[in-house]
């Protein structure tokens, strides 16, 4: 890798690439969810896609520290979607 300063010129419109790519030369596991994520999760459900405002309020739901608590547990990522959408107020089920 190129010193720190190359690598944040060299990945500035990709920052998602750049902490999987640092993650990834030290070892470091990397779980992220995203709105795609989100959306296909809701759309395999049957519920259309979220609204920029429904976005914004599932959005602070989406921590990492929060992704933490549900490691290990079946169907994780549908059991975490579910209460994050929950602690929102979006009104769909999973």
């Amino acid at each position: 890798m190129s010193t720190m300063e190359e690598f944040i010129s060299e990945q500035a419109d990709n920052p998602v690439g750049a902490i999987l790519a640092i993650a990834e030369r030290h070892g470091i596991g990397i779980a992220y969810v995203d709105r795609d994520t989100v959306e296909v999760k809701l759309a395999s459900a049957g519920h259309p896609r979220l609204s920029d405002q429904e976005w914004a309020q599932v959005k602070p739901h989406l921590a990492g520290v929060r992704y933490d608590e549900y490691l290990g547990v079946n169907d994780t990522e549908t059991d975490f979607l579910r209460h994050a959408l929950r602690r929102a107020q979006i009104k769909r089920d999973l």
